[in-house]
């Protein structure tokens, strides 16, 4: 019994941590925007300006 249940949380930590979308080289976990993707959505939102957008970005990707 014991077994079965360590193997279950094991399944489940490989399902949330690895067998998620990996986009950009970063994990993105489930219900979770990437920040590039926040980043997207603040620009369309106004809430930043263009120039402001690229240097986060660049930022962002390294």
């Amino acid at each position: 019994m014991m077994l079965i249940l360590v193997v279950g949380i094991g399944i489940l930590l490989y399902y949330i941590f690895f067998n998620d979308k990996i986009s950009n080289g970063s994990l993105t976990f489930p219900g979770k925007e990437s920040s590039e993707d926040q980043l997207k959505t603040r620009f369309v939102n106004g809430e930043i300006d263009e120039k402001t957008y690229l240097q986060m970005k660049e930022t962002i990707k390294g």
